[in-house]
């Protein structure tokens, strides 16, 4: 009997949660239901069509550049001060 009950508890749960990915589908939500091995669920934000991460990518390239080119730049120091300290 005890094993009966559980699997009608893990039924239940999964025809609710197809239940709710439905309606959130149908909502167009922009968050999404995930299952997560071994832990449960979690919520999880759609990124979108490529197009949609294509702006966001355009609105941040010149951050994004500026970012490589310090790093970069740090990069060059430190190999440069790494030679003069090995240097006699």
């Amino acid at each position: 009997m005890g094993n009966h009950g559980i699997h009608r508890q893990r039924n239940a749960l999964q025809v609710n949660l197809t239940r709710l990915k439905k309606t959130m589908s149908g909502l167009e939500m922009k968050q999404r239901i995930v299952a997560v091995r071994g832990m449960g669920y979690r919520l999880e934000t759609r990124i979108g069509s490529m197009k949609q991460l294509w702006r966001i990518t355009e609105r941040y390239y010149p951050w994004l550049l500026l970012l490589l080119g310090v790093d970069c730049f740090c990069a060059i120091i430190l190999w440069i001060s790494d030679i003069e300290h090995f240097n006699p």
